[in-house]
């Protein structure tokens, strides 16, 4: 018997490797989708055109190129960008499902007819031959005028954003400018976690009800200048009882009447009792989400460049003055983020506001200096929080953040506001607390501790 040398024996698995590509060596698939994460993430050699060359490598790396290109959807500001996208969509059928994050502006939509505003039906159903003209080819993908030309020009506006949303199955974040809200729109969009509106008009109260009712996984509504037809500010909210409640925040800015309204919208009709939480400060609609609540949050914010003229509207001198008197506050939160002559006037200001008893108080601050100590606005924010208003609270809790390089030692501090919160301090529910570390974006808060050195609360 001859035996074959050992490199004919080599050359002979090479061959068979080559006409059996299955059992060729590959890297593991998530060592892969780990090289994709790191190149589109860094931007590194091409920038805005990595995606679409890591797409060209094989085909394995096309989903996981998808999921980065099409994860987030911004800048439809125009409705020949909706009628592109859509178009697109209709073309290429698997890209939909890797969208998660939609920014839309409809400024300019039509005017819904009733039928619009129908929300439980079965027999209704859309089509796409009633949107798209069959005789019209496009030449370039890439022009959004050919591929919005495959959309009739006909099909009303709200037929148009039924038949986008009815693509993004899997869509968890959406942000809408402009335009009515149609809750039917929205049953097709199971998965939404956090819904935004910003200038968005509504024609009833019952609208936004219904639009709840419809998103079982809701757990963040922003609403931002909301414009109210006049028949919403009377009209009788439609009560669904059993609205599948996960709603965790509400977000209002510049929306008094829906404030006065909060009970009505929110906790009327539902198994949820009338207890929530008040936060006041600088809210960010792209935050996560806070999952530590077992209560709704009410989100009043303050930042300036969320409005038009720069400053604060003047209904904000009583907004929550407006808030239905059944509903008990749990925990109030007021952070003050930009850093004055004056930081304490701002809090006296919506502490006099509350006219519902809470059970605990968050304060944020910037780390105040020796002469804010010593100041009348100190003096009258300690008096207010030592009165009977707040007599009951179970737990006052006074945060400072780092912003001034001449903060006083932590063992000054710490005696000005014991002495000045003296009743608290007596009572055990005084905490004094100081940013210590910041782990991404999470503030790590620890105890106010003073020693005999000349401590600075923040090292700059």
């Amino acid at each position: 018997m001859i035996e074959l040398p050992d490199t004919i024996d080599r050359g002979q698995n090479l061959l068979s490797r080559q006409l059996n590509p299955q059992v060729c060596p590959r890297l593991p698939p998530e060592l892969c989708d780990r090289v994709i994460d790191e190149v589109i993430q860094s931007g590194c050699y091409y920038g805005s055109q990595t995606p679409s060359m890591l797409s060209l490598v094989c085909r394995s790396w096309l989903p996981r190129v998808r999921y980065h290109r099409w994860r987030r959807i911004e800048g439809v500001d125009t409705w020949v960008r909706v009628r592109s996208l859509l178009a697109l969509f209709r073309m290429l059928p698997d890209i939909p499902v890797y969208v998660r994050d939609f920014d839309l502006v409809v400024n300019s939509m039509d005017m819904p007819t009733a039928e619009d505003y129908l929300v439980f039906y079965d027999d209704i159903t859309i089509s796409d031959n009633t949107l798209f003209a069959e005789d019209v080819f496009v030449d370039n993908a890439d022009d959004s005028e050919d591929l919005a030309s495959m959309v009739r020009t006909e099909a009303s506006t709200t037929a148009l954003l039924e038949a986008l949303f009815s693509r993004l199955v899997r869509l968890e974040h959406l942000y809408m400018q402009g335009g009515y809200l149609v809750p039917r729109i929205f049953r097709y969009l199971p998965r939404l976690r956090s819904l935004g509106f910003v200038e968005v008009c509504l024609a009833t109260w019952g609208d936004l009800r219904q639009t709840m009712h419809i998103l079982p996984n809701l757990q963040r509504l922003f609403i931002c200048r909301a414009l109210w037809e006049e028949s919403a500010m009377n009209h009788p909210p439609i009560y669904l009882s059993d609205i599948p409640y996960q709603l965790k925040e509400v977000i209002l800015i510049a929306t008094p009447d829906l404030l006065s309204n909060f009970h009505k919208v929110f906790l009327s009709g539902t198994s949820r009792s009338a207890v929530i939480d008040l936060d006041i400060g600088p809210t960010d609609w792209s935050d996560d989400i806070h999952e530590e609540s077992e209560h709704i949050t009410l989100f009043m914010c303050t930042s300036h460049d969320l409005y038009d003229d720069g400053e604060l509207p003047q209904e904000d001198a009583a907004f929550l003055t407006k808030l239905d008197p059944s509903i008990q506050l749990h925990t109030v939160r007021i952070t003050i983020d930009e850093v004055e002559d004056d930081q304490f006037t701002p809090i006296q200001h919506w502490l006099n506001q509350i006219t519902h008893e809470c059970k605990a108080l968050i304060i944020t601050i910037a780390t105040p200096s020796v002469v804010e100590l010593e100041g009348d606005g100190w003096t009258r924010l300690a008096h207010l929080l030592s009165s009977s208003k707040f007599s009951e609270l179970v737990q006052l809790t006074v945060r400072f953040m780092p912003a001034r390089k001449e903060s006083p030692p932590a063992e000054l501090l710490e005696s000005k506001l014991k002495h000045g919160l003296w009743y608290h301090q007596r009572n055990g529910t005084l905490r004094l607390q100081v940013s210590r570390v910041e782990s991404g974006t999470n503030i790590i808060w620890g105890p106010l501790q003073s020693s005999n050195e000349d401590q600075r609360v923040i090292e700059s």
